[in-house]
């Protein structure tokens, strides 16, 4: 694989501590250039999260800090959400109950249409997840939640599902676990998975980190079903975060969900995808690591058709808080050894991907609160280790399913549910240096 380096985005916009690059979004082609547009955020006064747009030729535009006056500016970025082409993103913010649907143009992004729950007593659009397209439509769908959401007991959530369509979604389905729990702060994040079950669709994941006097428990949503998975460490908050991706291309999407207290460092749990259940594989979290895991994502980077993952780390033994991106190549076994990329940052990574429209290349946005910078590398496959780019794609092979088979630092873990699902869910929510990184060839 090679990686390049292209530049490094730092603004005086943010203020001095403001971390700026402490989340970092791919959104897309917002204007029809064929180039990928980006998102990076930074804390504001009084809670406030605000969020910068950042060009192709280095810029860094305010785009939002918060909305009406208030805090709480969250970025999301489903993808294109009302068919016409161009990649919209939504504005969140839980603090006034309320978010704004931003759609692309050639002029850029355009202030569309918002979406309110006055009436509501909680946190509407306190979190927000991308989901891709559930119901096959051909239009991207979001995720807006309310985590501490008190229908069926205290903190024990909700969320609704935005539909896109040629008309912009302003109204969405809620819906609650098939058994709500008091304190689980179900909707405390989500995100899209992949198709982990082989049906067409994407699925979903909706984390409840509380579940469990913070044990943590992640969902996971196919078209009609809910797989509810917990795993047995005191206070993990397990299902923090979620990825997926096909890492032993067995035709399943395989799903990464990290626990960010595991232990205090934190740890990443893999599962494989099938048709009716998601297994439990095995378990990473590096003991020579300060923090772990605060951004993760599963990609296949050298395009053999395996998810490959990717993973933020911080050094244990280093008080600047040194960090790195940590690579794991995926196979018809699971995951390969790790091996770092450094780039000199600072602090818990956050991480993004894009693949360009042109298909032959992709982006990896990573951004360094502590360093208060974004950094933009653009990569590609390159089977031969020539230096050029070129694909690596073969046939999927019929392992049999599953990345079972713990190797090197893969740990087994003791999961606390089966993950194979209840069923009967609702219908309706039915330029710098070059580094080449070369995979050594066995």
């Amino acid at each position: 694989m090679i990686l390049t380096l292209v530049s490094t985005w730092t603004t005086e916009l943010a203020d001095e501590g403001a971390h700026f690059g402490k989340t970092v979004h791919v959104v897309g082609d917002i204007d029809g250039d064929g180039d990928l547009d980006v998102i990076a955020t930074a804390d504001g006064e009084d809670r406030a999260t605000r969020a910068f747009l950042l060009t192709d030729e280095g810029e860094v535009e305010l785009l939002a800090d918060g909305l009406g006056g208030e805090p709480g500016a969250t970025p999301l970025t489903p993808g294109d959400i009302n068919g016409d082409g161009y990649a919209d993103m939504v504005i969140t913010n839980g603090w006034i109950d309320k978010a704004v649907i931003f759609t692309g143009s050639p002029e850029g992004l355009v202030e569309s249409a918002l979406i309110a729950n006055e009436s509501l007593e909680g946190m509407f659009a306190s979190s927000a997840g991308s989901i891709g397209d559930i119901n096959g439509d051909g239009y991207a769908d979001f995720i807006l939640a309310d985590s501490v959401d008190t229908t069926y007991g205290f903190e024990a959530g909700t969320a609704w599902i935005f539909y896109g369509g040629d008309e912009l979604p302003t109204e969405g389905a809620q819906f609650f676990p098939e058994e709500p729990t008091e304190h689980s702060l179900w909707g405390s994040n989500s995100a899209g998975v992949g198709d982990v079950d082989g049906d067409g669709l994407d699925d979903y994941h909706i984390g409840a980190v509380a579940y469990s006097d913070w044990d943590g428990a992640a969902y996971i949503y196919t078209a009609d079903t809910e797989h509810k998975l917990t795993v047995e460490e005191e206070g993990g908050r397990f299902g923090s975060w979620a990825t997926g991706g096909d890492i032993d291309a067995d035709g399943y999407g395989d799903v990464a969900i990290s626990a960010f207290e595991y232990e205090i460092r934190g740890a990443v749990y893999i599962y494989a995808g099938g048709p009716t259940r998601l297994t439990p594989g095995y378990m990473l979290s590096p003991e020579d690591v300060y923090i772990y895991a605060r951004g993760i994502t599963l990609e296949d980077l050298d395009e053999d058709g395996h998810a490959d993952f990717l993973v933020s780390a911080v050094d244990d033994d280093d008080a600047d808080l040194a960090s790195v991106v940590e690579l794991r190549y995926g196979g018809p076994s699971g995951l390969d050894e790790s091996e770092d990329i450094d780039f000199g940052s600072r602090g818990g990574l956050s991480l993004d991907f894009g693949r360009d429209p042109d298909g032959e290349s992709f982006l990896l946005l990573v951004g360094a609160g502590l360093d208060e910078s974004v950094r933009f590398l653009e990569g590609c496959a390159d089977p031969d280790s020539d230096g050029e780019c070129g694909t690596a794609w073969v046939e999927p092979e019929d392992t049999g399913g599953g990345t079972e088979r713990p190797v090197d630092d893969r740990q087994p873990y003791d999961p606390g549910g089966c993950g194979c699902g209840t069923g009967g869910l609702p219908a309706a929510l039915a330029l710098l240096p070059i580094l080449l990184l070369r995979r050594e060839e066995a």
